[in-house]
């Protein structure tokens, strides 16, 4: 097998598994709730925890990539943040849950430069955008797969044995992961592992950098609100059962991953004809996130559960639609420093896995309905696409 197919599979292989162990909690609201004695703004608050672990570590994660390369640091964090995984499993009540989420976030903050920074280093920047939306195919499919197979475990074993369980998955990529990298191979097109200085004045003043944060952050509040609430909001809304709500959530993430693939083509596509930052990178963000908010503000009329599917499927695939791009952008500003202006980046996102799923439970707890929730993110989805816009003049034609 080519060398590059097996690195992709690699990393979304580690993908898939790094959202199996976020996203496996939001799977297990009911029996959680019941188990540890929590409401729904108490869960929210628990699930937030995550977020504020991936905000802790998200900028010097980035650092310590570009220096010492993602081939150590990608493996050692994937065994201890595996560990954490089983710990989960062991909670006890709101505090230590929350506490176990806060370290899952510290150690899988690592995985978004670690592989913005392995596939720079090691792939073809001409299918950069490809590889991207290749690698990062893990995220919808780890909810395709993960959907079904999680509930399934859950009913099974119970949810402590689930995360035992997944916590096995990330120990034993870990080791393949070493074992594919044991003749420690010079990189192809990066050098991984030599210090960097780090431009802070550059990444602080660039507002097209900090716009391209801003959609992060947008993309981010979505994927949060479908990850961690999406089968609390079939369960409560339309009140199907832990395994029907397993089946039912393949649609949208199998939309996203359709569409992840797509905006992959298209950037990189672009790209090839024209060179230009702003047709290839920009605009599929003010497309993408317009679709998502038009998506969204359909779903918050919805009242049957087929609908309600087909809108969140669509704005779920609309968003996935500008991760390419974003994570494309990020390269294509500081090329030197990939890792890091990723992980900067990456900080909004972190903020947002805060942000999205504590308002979703305070909103949820509050109006007893998920509408404001919804409207929230419409709003917020219009507001990225504007700003992609604006912002789409201070950026150079040709990098």
């Amino acid at each position: 097998m080519n060398r590059s197919v097996q690195l992709i599979l690699l990393i979304a292989l580690i993908t898939i598994i790094n959202y199996f162990d976020r996203s496996a909690i939001s799977y297990a609201i009911v029996p959680i709730e019941h188990d540890l004695g929590l409401n729904n703004a108490q869960f929210g608050l628990a699930a937030g925890a995550f977020g504020l672990g991936y905000l802790l570590i998200s900028l010097f994660a980035g650092i310590i990539v570009d220096r010492y390369g993602s081939i150590l640091v990608w493996g050692l964090s994937a065994l201890v943040w595996s560990g954490v995984t089983m710990l989960i499993g062991f909670s006890m009540g709101f505090s230590s849950l929350a506490s176990f989420l806060i370290l899952l976030g510290i150690m899988e903050g690592f995985n978004s430069p670690c592989i913005l920074r392995t596939i720079s280093d090691w792939l073809n920047p001409k299918w950069r955008a490809r590889a991207v939306s290749l690698a990062l195919i893990g995220v919808p499919v780890a909810s395709i797969i993960g959907g079904p197979l999680l509930s399934g475990l859950i009913a099974k074993f119970g949810w402590r044995a689930m995360f035992i369980i997944l916590g096995c998955l990330g120990i034993l990529w870990a080791l393949l992961w070493f074992f594919f990298f044991r003749k420690k191979p010079t990189a192809i097109y990066g050098t991984p592992g030599r210090p960097t200085k780090t431009p802070w004045k550059e990444l602080l003043s660039s507002p097209s950098y900090w716009a391209n944060c801003f959609s992060y952050f947008t993309f981010g509040c979505i994927v949060f609100f479908v990850l961690m609430w999406l089968p609390g909001y079939l369960q409560q809304t339309y009140h199907t059962t832990i395994i029907g709500t397993g089946y039912l959530v393949v649609f949208p993430w199998l939309a996203s991953a359709l569409s992840l693939l797509a905006g992959g083509l298209v950037v990189d596509t672009i790209w090839s004809r024209t060179e230009s930052i702003r047709a290839s990178r920009v605009y599929p963000l003010c497309a993408g996130f317009l679709g998502a908010a038009v998506s969204f503000a359909l779903l918050s009329l919805s009242n049957s559960l087929e609908m309600s599917l087909l809108y969140m499927s669509l704005g779920l695939a609309f968003a996935f639609f500008t991760n390419p791009a974003i994570y494309t952008l990020n390269s294509d500003f500081f090329p030197k420093n990939i890792a890091t202006s990723q992980s900067l980046s990456t900080c909004f996102f972190s903020l947002a896995g805060i942000v999205s799923p504590s308002l979703t439970g305070w909103i949820t707890h509050t109006t007893g309905s998920y509408e404001a929730a919804i409207i929230f993110i419409a709003i917020l989805s219009l507001a990225a696409s504007l700003i992609a816009f604006i912002f789409t003049r201070l950026i150079p034609k040709k990098q």
